[in-house]
């Protein structure tokens, strides 16, 4: 499974940004709707309306030619704490499912307009 790491001290975004890596930052769009928004610096605006923006900036930052084992570091735009850390490689590969026993990493899959578009773009690049 990815090393995708939950942290929940107070205002340690600091110690990623000083590691080198990408710091994402996210904010609620709609109160209590789950759906968020979020900047990475010099990127800027790369998730626009996400549950699970983490794993959407991963994907859309990895579309943009970024090495897979960049770290993307979330912080919370409100209280400045640091939700979440790893490779944009291993978290572009997963979507949050909810399940009988709550949520779960499974294996993303882009949507079938997506992968027909993709083998099609593949076809004429041969």
């Amino acid at each position: 499974m990815a090393n995708l790491n939950p942290t929940n001290g107070p205002r340690n975004w600091q110690r990623a940004f000083q590691m080198g890596d990408l710091i994402l930052t996210v904010h609620e769009i709609n109160k209590r709707q789950g759906r968020f928004a979020g900047f990475v610096p010099p990127y800027g605006q790369v998730v626009f309306a996400s549950r699970s923006p983490f794993l959407s900036a991963a994907r859309a930052l990895l579309k943009r030619g970024l090495n897979p084992n960049t770290l993307l570091t979330v912080v919370h735009a409100a209280t400045g704490t640091q939700l979440l850390r790893g490779p944009i490689g291993q978290a572009a590969k997963l979507v949050v499912r909810e399940t009988d026993n709550g949520p779960r990493f499974v294996e993303y899959r882009a949507f079938k307009h997506r992968r027909l578009k993709d083998a099609i773009n593949d076809d004429e690049a041969s």
